[in-house]
């Protein structure tokens, strides 16, 4: 596994999968990928669980003049889902049904061309151990079908999703192969990051206890 660093140039043509434990800056680290990207000229997508979460990603891609909506676009997956439903006329769906019914439009006829006409280079998912699998069956479309480059960040050990069928294990297990198999011309590099920044050496201990 490796470390690397946001704009890192053997990152052009990766996948990464991002594992860190809590305080480790991992939603930093996709605003840095994210705001890099806007700067050089990509088209970013950012997918996290909450309204809150993405109004503080919003927040701080705020302060880049080059990270405008047109750019970098942040959304929670259901209110994109919710526009991917809507596109075949179906935009009414509830919260339960949303994301099963948005993957079947998106392989309908009508489907296929609006995802044609959202393409972004880059899919960051941040959160992503709370992925449910028909949520990671919408990541592995969007990369198929617009052969772009994805950052996903998450730690097994914090989903709080479960309730609503989130499987954290396939950020380990699934998701690097998964990203691997959905385009031709990229590889996938995994980083693990240990570094707390918010919680002493001892919090950090006692926590990993409990964890055991």
């Amino acid at each position: 596994m490796k470390r690397c660093a946001p704009g890192d140039p053997s990152l052009a043509r990766c996948h990464e999968v991002v594992l860190g434990v809590p305080g480790n800056r991992k939603t930093t680290y996709i605003h840095d990928v994210a705001s890099r990207a806007g700067s050089s000229g990509e088209t970013v997508l950012i997918f996290s669980h909450t309204r809150a979460a993405v109004q503080e990603v919003r927040h701080r891609l705020a302060t880049n003049a080059s990270c405008g909506d047109e750019m970098v676009h942040v959304a929670t997956m259901h209110a994109w889902c919710s526009c991917a439903a809507a596109s075949v006329g179906q935009p009414h769906a509830s919260l339960h049904t949303l994301i099963p019914e948005a993957l079947h439009a998106l392989n309908t006829q009508q489907g296929i061309k609006w995802l044609s006409g959202e393409r972004r280079d880059l899919l960051c998912v941040d959160e992503a151990q709370d992925l449910s699998p028909d949520q990671l069956a919408v990541v592995r479309l969007i990369v198929t079908a617009w052969q772009c480059r994805c950052l996903v960040v998450g730690d097994p050990s914090q989903s709080i999703f479960g309730f609503q069928g989130a499987r954290p294990m396939l950020l380990v297990q699934v998701v690097p192969q998964l990203l691997r198999d959905a385009t031709a011309s990229y590889d996938c590099v995994v980083q693990c990051r240990a570094e707390n920044f918010r919680c002493s050496p001892a919090i950090v201990r006692a926590a990993n206890l409990n964890l055991k």
